[in-house]
C-alpha cells in the first residue's frame, strides 16, 4: 500500500468517526486471504448525534473500505451494538482502521509496501 492510500484511509477514518461517532475496524483477514472481517458501530446517541440505521452504516462501511479491493481484500462487514461514550480511539494516522495489524497478524505485510 502506498502512503497516499494510508493517508486517504485515515483521513476517511477521522471524518467517519468525528462526522458520524462511527467507529469502522478490520478484525482480521481470513484464512484465505481473500476477505477482510470488519466491525463497524456508533456511538451512543447524543443530542446532537441521532443513531444511523445498519443500512446506513453498512453502506459507510462499504464505501470507506473500497481501496481494500485494490490490495485484493474483499471487506465483509458485521455491524455492532451501540458503544457507550469515550470508548472509542481513532487508530494512528499509519494504521487506519487497524488494517495494517491486521495484515501483519495474516501474514500479508508485504501487502503493505
Amino acid at each position: 500500500m502506498t502512503n497516499d492510500l494510508i493517508a486517504r484511509m485515515h483521513d476517511i477514518e477521522r471524518l467517519l468517526l468525528r462526522k458520524h461517532g462511527v467507529h469502522l475496524r478490520v478484525n482480521k483477514i481470513s484464512a484465505d486471504k481473500r476477505n477482510a472481517l470488519c466491525s463497524i458501530s456508533q456511538k451512543a446517541p447524543s443530542m446532537f448525534r441521532t443513531p444511523l440505521p445498519n443500512e446506513v452504516l453498512l453502506e459507510k462501511a462499504h464505501c470507506a473500505l473500497i481501496p481494500l479491493h485494490t490490495i485484493g481484500l474483499r471487506p465483509l462487514v458485521s455491524v455492532s451494538r451501540t458503544l457507550p461514550p469515550g470508548t472509542v480511539a481513532m487508530n494512528g494516522p499509519q494504521d487506519p482502521f487497524g488494517l495494517r495489524l491486521a495484515l501483519r497478524e495474516a501474514g500479508m505485510e508485504d501487502v503493505m509496501q
